[in-house]
């Protein structure tokens, strides 16, 4: 039985519940973060169309602007995406005028390699390191994001004022506790998940 709030939110309930309830809650819980994502995402897209760009678009303008100028592999690992989906934004960027491609080589040992150490290709011994794209942001660039970036905070702002302070801090805190995740309980779940009989009654 779930208490109601006078505001007709729901209560945790305080009993216990078994393995498929544990199931059920934590599958519910997923849809409703899938679902306010998709959501929120749509219409923060909605806007950004208007100024002729898509999401990734925005995030990659971003991160230059926030971070300086970056290696194509470097960004696609920041973005946990494949480096050809970054290429084809950089490329719709560039066709734009936003952002500009450099050639470039990294020292071995230099900033950008994984683990501060440059890979080699076996059978050559390139001493002046591996050849790698570096994008950075146009004077074009920056002034369209300019223009962009403060009708885009002011309207992520006006949807994350139906939470209050406290609770803005909270979902920043669980969605980083989210992506970090706890490896043995994800090992113990997968293992045992048969055990629930009833997996397909969502």
């Amino acid at each position: 039985m779930r208490a109601e709030t006078q505001r007709g939110e729901q209560k945790i309930p305080e009993r216990r519940v078994n393995a498929h309830g544990r199931t059920m809650r934590a599958y519910r819980a997923y849809v409703e973060l899938r679902d306010t994502a998709n959501w929120l995402h749509e219409e923060l897209t909605a806007q950004l169309r208007n100024f002729h760009l898509t999401m990734m678009d925005f995030r990659v303008l971003d991160m230059l602007r926030r971070c300086g100028p970056q290696y194509l592999e470097a960004m696609s690992r920041r973005f946990r995406c494949h480096k050809q989906n970054i290429a084809n934004v950089i490329k719709r960027l560039e066709a734009a005028g936003w952002v500009r491609r450099t050639p470039s080589r990294l020292r071995p040992g230099g900033a950008g390699t994984e683990g501060g150490r440059a890979r080699k290709r076996p059978g050559r011994g390139d001493s002046q390191g591996r050849r790698v794209v570096r994008l950075e942001m146009t004077q074009e660039g920056r002034a369209h994001l300019k223009d962009v970036l403060p009708r885009h905070v002011k309207l992520v702002k006006a949807h994350m004022r139906t939470l209050d302070q406290r609770e803005q801090l909270t979902l920043g805190r669980l969605c980083r506790k989210l992506r970090r995740g706890d490896i043995l309980k994800f090992a113990l779940e997968v293992r045992w998940w048969e055990r629930d009989e009833n997996w397909a009654e969502l």
